[in-house]
Formats: structure tokens, C-alpha cells, sequence
């Protein structure tokens, strides 16, 4: 069953607190899942996404020599291995351990079976929901650390954070999201 269908499925079959309080995780649990794969995947085609096609219009060993070290500068900023972007290389490293932290919180099987009223709340509750909520709220604040960094950096080039940032909010969510975090921790002194 998927996990559109498990959310329909438990909002048709019970109305009881216990059940909608497990809606609540599903729904936390499938967000984070989407979050966590998006980011994954966009870190993932953004480092091999630079152009090899630099190397087409190469006249010379000198040419092909200043445009390979060119390629390996470039190539540095978008790995993040350079020394000015050691922080953001830190900060993704975190968000890339915290993928690997959620994985493990969804035990093997979780999904398998088709689900009935009996076995849902079984299922659920082999899913440790406070690591999940732990994982999520250090999986945020490290986008919210690393839309601070977007912030500082330059905003030209065709690599790095600034494009790296770019494929990972196309359509705004976690600077809308990192707005709205800094204007409730304002808020809350």
C-alpha cells in the first residue's frame, strides 16, 4: 500500500484521537521522507551536473592544461571541498547524516504488508516517531544554517552554493520555511 493510500485508508477507518494522532506521525513521517529524498537527490545531480563540453574546444596541450585547471577549481566549489566553502561541506555533511539516521529509524517491513485496522498501530509503533521528530528538527535547523550561508554568499556563478541552493528551492519552500523559523524564534523572547 502506499503511503497516500495509508493516510486515506486510516482517516476512512477511524475517527478515534489514538488513530488521528497517528495520522499526525504518518504525515511527519512521509514529509520528512520527501525531504530528506529531494535533498539527497539534488545534492546528488548538482556535483555532476558541470559541463564536461569545456574540453570540446580545446587547441593545444597549453589550452587543454589552463582549461583542465580551470574544470579542477570549479570542480572544488561544487564538491565543496574548497577552503572558503569548508562550512557549507559541513553543514550538508550533517543533513546527509541525518538521512542516513532517519533510514534507520523506519525498521525493515514497515511497508510490506497491506495494512488493516489491527496491524496498523502495530507497524506504527515500530517506528521510534521521537528520533523521528529529533532527526527532523536538526534536519531543519542545519536547511535554516545552510539557507544562512546562501544568504552570505555571492550570488553569481554558475556553481556552487548559490546554484547548488537554487535546484534544491526552486519553487521557495525552505527559505519560505526559514523565514517563518527565524520570525517564530524572534517572536518567542
Amino acid at each position: 500500500m502506499c503511503n497516500k493510500g495509508l493516510v486515506h485508508f486510516i482517516s476512512k477507518s477511524c475517527d478515534s484521537e489514538l488513530y488521528q494522532h497517528e495520522v499526525s506521525h504518518l504525515n511527519t513521517l512521509m514529509k520528512m521522507r520527501h525531504q530528506v529524498n529531494h535533498f539527497v537527490s539534488t545534492h546528488c545531480s548538482s556535483m555532476w551536473s558541470h559541463n564536461y563540453l569545456i574540453y570540446l574546444g580545446v587547441k593545444d596541450m597549453m589550452d587543454f592544461e589552463s582549461v583542465h585547471m580551470e574544470y579542477l577549481t570549479d570542480s572544488l566549489h561544487i564538491c565543496f571541498l574548497s577552503d572558503e566553502t569548508r562550512t557549507v561541506a559541513s553543514i550538508i555533511e550533517s543533513i546527509l547524516q541525518f538521512a542516513l539516521d532517519f533510514r534507520s529509524c523506519l525498521t525493515a517491513g514497515v511497508w510490506d504488508v497491506e495494512v488493516n485496522q489491527q496491524n496498523l498501530l502495530s507497524k506504527l509503533s515500530r517506528i521510534n516517531i521521537s528520533q523521528v521528530l529529533s532527526i527532523k528538527q536538526k534536519f531543519d535547523k542545519n536547511l535554516n544554517e545552510l539557507h544562512l550561508c546562501y544568504l552570505k554568499t555571492p550570488k553569481h556563478g554558475e556553481f556552487g552554493l548559490s546554484c547548488f541552493w537554487d535546484y534544491l528551492n526552486y519553487n521557495k519552500f525552505y527559505s519560505d520555511a526559514s523565514n517563518e523559523m527565524e520570525v517564530s524564534w524572534f517572536l518567542s523572547f
